[in-house]
C-alpha cells in the first residue's frame, strides 16, 4: 500500500504522462474522435517509454455518458522494468520523477504558446482585409 506521498507522487505523474504523451493537448478535441472511447498513447522520453491508454470520455464535458474504462498511464525502463503504473502496482522512487514533471511542464509551456501563435495568427488573418485603412 502506498503513502501519502507515494499517492501525491502518483496523481503527478499520471497527470505529467497525459501532458508528455498528448504533446500538451491535455483535453481531446471531441470533434475529431466523435466515438472513440479508448485511446492509446506511447511516446520515448530519455531512455524510457511512456504509455497511456485513455478512456477519452472520462476526460471532457461529452454529450454522451462516460464509460466506466480508467485512465492507465506507465513509465517503462528501455530494459523493460516498471518504474511507474498508475493502477498502484509499481512506483520507483528516485530523481527521475522530478526531471518528468519538469519535462511535462516545458512540454504544456510549449503547447500553450504554440496556442497563443496560433491565436495570433488568426487574429492577423481576420484583421488583414483592413489593414490599409487608417482610423
Amino acid at each position: 500500500m502506498w503513502g501519502l506521498e507515494a499517492l501525491n507522487q502518483s496523481r503527478s505523474l499520471l497527470d505529467a504522462i497525459i501532458i508528455v504523451v498528448t504533446d500538451g493537448k491535455v483535453e481531446p478535441d471531441c470533434k475529431d474522435d466523435r466515438n472513440l472511447i479508448h485511446k492509446k498513447y506511447s511516446k520515448k522520453w530519455e531512455k524510457c517509454t511512456i504509455k497511456l491508454v485513455r478512456d477519452e470520455m472520462d476526460r471532457s464535458s461529452y454529450e454522451l455518458a462516460p464509460s466506466k474504462g480508467p485512465t492507465i498511464g506507465e513509465i517503462l525502463f528501455e530494459d523493460g522494468s516498471l518504474l511507474y503504473k498508475s493502477d498502484g502496482s509499481a512506483l520507483r522512487q528516485g530523481p527521475w520523477i522530478e526531471r518528468f514533471i519538469a519535462y511535462s511542464k516545458d512540454v504544456q509551456k510549449k503547447y500553450a504558446q504554440q496556442q497563443q501563435e496560433k491565436l495570433k495568427k488568426k487574429k492577423e488573418e481576420k484583421n488583414k482585409p483592413f489593414a490599409d485603412i487608417d482610423f
